[in-house]
């Protein structure tokens, strides 16, 4: 918020017939205030974190979120790991959204295979660009980062995501 400004001095009155003087100048007022950072659409956002099931992990703190392809019945439970800690046959997600990536946005290396038909992702990072088969990850309209023919859409694969895809 910007400082307050004072009055100046009071003028003094003059004398039968003769003006007073003006008053004194005013301190100036402090600098303006800047406004906060904007907000996401709906959806698991979580500035600098990752939203990893009920929990929210934060990468900058050597973080991110072991997230289990969709696997129905036998789904596993997202947890939060250290980097460096193995995540079996799950994704290691260290971003959710382009609010985890000053200046990129966050990519999932989407990996298929043919035989059998599968596709997963191999990891969710930030990158300067999503290329190649990498899906952009989103939060509400993703009006910030999907094609536009695409939408914000909850993810096939990693289920409690979404990701910029076609309807």
């Amino acid at each position: 918020m910007g400082g307050t400004a004072t009055g100046g001095a009071p003028g003094t009155g003059g004398m039968a017939g003769a003006p007073g003087t003006g008053g004194g100048a005013g301190s100036p007022g402090g600098a303006p205030g800047t406004g906060g950072m904007p907000g996401t659409g709906g959806g698991p956002s979580s500035p600098n974190g990752v939203q990893c099931g009920s929990d929210i992990c934060n990468p900058a703190m050597g973080e991110f979120c072991c997230s289990e392809p969709n696997l129905g019945p036998l789904q596993q439970p997202s947890e939060c790991r250290k980097i460096g800690e193995p995540c079996g046959g799950g994704t290691p997600v260290l971003c959710d959204g382009p609010e985890d990536c000053p200046g990129g946005v966050c990519c999932g290396d989407l990996q298929t295979t043919t035989f059998p038909p599968s596709s997963n992702y191999r990891i969710v990072e930030c990158a300067p660009t999503c290329e190649g088969n990498d899906v952009p990850f989103c939060h509400s309209d993703g009006r910030d980062v999907c094609e536009p023919n695409d939408e914000c859409l909850p993810s096939g694969i990693l289920q409690e995501f979404t990701v910029c895809r076609s309807p």
